[in-house]
């Protein structure tokens, strides 16, 4: 019983296996980079403005999507702080401006902007859905092939919450 030799951790090797290696799960070290970097960029705008997940689907129904979604993130991204002074011209009149707005793109097989729109139910300033759109359109995307992709993307605008208690 004093053998350590039955306990599994000590058990050696078969004599032609392959050691045991870790797997390292792409995706989601991918994604955390992803939100630590979007957190991080939201902490240093000082005005709230949080940013979901972006939501790909092809315009044809059962259609693979072929657009590069890390570099279309990457696109969207690049833009933000336009996206940001969108709302903030609004918060000089509102300081209590605010709310979730969802960003609606079609993108052709070429990259460009086909369509932009924007919607909301709780932040209905027609300035930052104008503005928004105008970013938007001047968006790159990487060409892909297949059908157009439509991308939503949805952001939350709230005024300065450091200072809030």
């Amino acid at each position: 019983d004093d053998d350590v030799s039955h306990h599994r951790a000590f058990q050696p090797r078969e004599p032609n296996s392959e050691p045991r290696r870790p797997v390292l799960l792409l995706g989601s070290i991918s994604a955390i980079f992803t939100v630590v970097v979007g957190l991080a960029i939201m902490n240093l705008l000082g005005v709230g403005a949080a940013a979901d997940a972006l939501v790909a689907e092809s315009i044809t129904p059962g259609a693979e999507i072929q657009l590069d979604i890390k570099a279309a993130t990457m696109e969207i991204a690049r833009h933000d702080k336009e996206m940001q002074r969108c709302y903030e011209r609004v918060l000089t009149e509102d300081a209590e401006a605010g709310g979730r707005v969802e960003l609606l793109l079609v993108i052709a097989a070429a990259g460009k902007v086909a369509d932009a729109s924007s919607n909301s139910a709780e932040f209905d300033d027609a300035r930052v859905h104008q503005c928004m759109v105008r970013v938007a359109r001047k968006m790159n995307f990487p060409a892909h092939a297949g059908a157009p992709v439509r991308l939503k993307k949805s952001y939350r605008f709230e005024p300065d919450m450091r200072k809030r208690g």
